[in-house]
Parts: structure tokens; sequence; C-alpha cells
């Protein structure tokens, strides 16, 4: 669980402020797709 909220803070931390929401919808859809969810983060067009 901590590793997981790592990997989003990271994201957060590079991320405009206008992608971070998008970040918390996909945080939510995938939540249980741990091993896909650095790809499924970086799959996300803006």
């Amino acid at each position: 669980m901590k590793q997981e909220a790592n990997i989003f803070d990271w994201h957060y931390q590079i991320l405009p402020s206008e992608c971070r929401n998008c970040v918390g919808i996909v945080q939510q859809k995938y939540r249980s797709d741990r091993s896909d969810l650095e790809k499924k983060l970086h799959s996300v067009k803006h």
C-alpha cells in the first residue's frame, strides 16, 4: 500500500496541476491492478 502511494506522490510532483485530477481517477480505477499501475499512468494522454 505504501509503495503504491509513493508512486503516485512521485507522479504528483512531476505532473502539472491540471493532470493531478486525471491521475486521481486512474488511481481509483486501477487500484487493484498494482502490477500495471505505472504503465496505466504513463499511457494516459493529456
